[in-house]
């Protein structure tokens, strides 16, 4: 579920429940909920999505690296992108207005849990490598309006893929360069 402040709506895309997916696409306006019926509606069980603001884009992007996005009135696709997050599950994916991208970070690749940050501007992804947190899945993700940054805490990971597991409580913040740690 993501939301469009300026529409005053709340998408709801795909899902899955007691092991099946659901490929449907929903919108919630006027106080009721609304299917919405469109070609090239993503079809993966899982997306990762976030609304760009400044373009007014539902961004969309299935655990493959599959990335779409909705206008309002249709599916755009980009089949040719040269770079594209790999594979993963359980990530989370916000929209900073201060970067004026969305961000994709964190996550499981089946074997690992990931640390890496994902950057889209509307027509690439980009990595960001440097300063990375420490690997993490199931954080929450936010822009913080007050730091004007994107914030991540919590989570379950590993610092290295040979520790143990661990069950984060430490918060994160997103700039030009990278992570930093908040230590409140």
């Amino acid at each position: 579920m993501r939301a469009d402040p300026a529409n005053k709506v709340i998408y709801l895309l795909n899902g899955l429940t007691d092991g099946t997916p659901f490929i449907d696409f929903w919108v919630y306006q006027n106080g009721g909920w609304q299917r919405i019926i469109a070609d090239n509606t993503p079809a993966c069980g899982t997306p990762f999505a976030a609304f760009d603001t400044d373009r007014s884009q539902l961004v969309s992007v299935c655990n493959d690296g599959t990335t779409e996005e909705w206008d309002g009135a249709a599916w755009k696709t980009f089949p040719d992108l040269k770079t594209k997050p790999p594979y993963r599950q359980f990530a989370e994916m916000v929209y900073d207005p201060s970067l004026k991208k969305t961000v994709l970070y964190g996550g499981w690749d089946g074997s690992n849990y990931l640390n890496t940050t994902w950057l889209w501007d509307g027509t690439s992804w980009t990595e960001q490598k440097n300063n990375r947190a420490p690997a993490r899945t199931l954080q929450a993700m936010w822009f913080d309006p007050i730091l004007k940054k994107t914030v991540i805490y919590g989570g379950l990971g590993r610092p290295t893929p040979s520790d143990r597991l661990e069950r984060y409580n430490d918060m994160w913040s997103l700039g030009t360069n990278g992570w930093t740690e908040i230590k409140p």
